[in-house]
């Protein structure tokens, strides 16, 4: 995010959608890393699992929304891109293809 805007995520796998697998508090410029091959980053260390991430933005004028939903695949990488009023997001698979993708309103809590 360009802006201040903060947030936590957690990642969980397609395949035990109830278990945390990873939760992470992240601000601004910061990256995190949790690889596919790691049991506490994916169920399976395959490529093609469908993970999901629950994510729950800090934003800076302090304006809440839903926790919202997103879906990506093991291997890949999720970037969360823009500001509190205009954000968006992308999945980079592991074979380098990036895509949009959908953010929705999760039902899960962090």
């Amino acid at each position: 995010m360009s802006d201040e805007t903060s947030f936590n995520i957690a990642q969980s796998s397609g395949k035990a959608i109830t278990a945390k697998l990873f939760k992470k508090y992240l601000k601004k410029d910061v990256k995190e890393c949790c690889p596919y091959t790691t049991w506490s980053c994916n169920s399976r260390p395959v490529t093609y699992d469908e993970t999901y991430f629950t994510i729950k933005f800090d934003f800076p004028n302090g304006s809440k929304i839903f926790p919202l939903g997103a879906k990506c695949t093991s291997g890949g990488g999720l970037a969360i891109y823009g500001t509190a009023d205009d954000f968006w997001a992308e999945c980079t698979l592991a074979n380098g293809t990036i895509s949009p993708v959908h953010l929705f309103r999760d039902i899960l809590t962090l």
